[in-house]
């Protein structure tokens, strides 16, 4: 999926991830608008920078609960 799918997602509660960088998850806190990453075996932190291939990546995807809870 491209990334303004991605973000309709998270919107939607899910989680997203990109296939190239399948260890980094990706949410959108719902409260304050705002963009959440997570490396496997850190916290949620605030994303504050996303790079010009990850808005022209088709490689999005919606992970499972079985997925999140392995990356994490």
């Amino acid at each position: 999926m491209t990334f303004m799918e991605a973000i309709k997602a998270m919107q939607d509660g899910k989680i997203c991830f990109r296939k190239e960088y399948q260890d980094t998850l990706f949410r959108i806190n719902k409260e304050e608008n705002i963009l959440l990453s997570k490396e496997k075996g850190c916290d949620w932190y605030l994303e504050e920078e996303l790079g010009l291939s990850d808005y022209l990546a088709v490689d999005w995807e919606v992970s499972c609960k079985n997925y999140v809870k392995k990356a994490s």
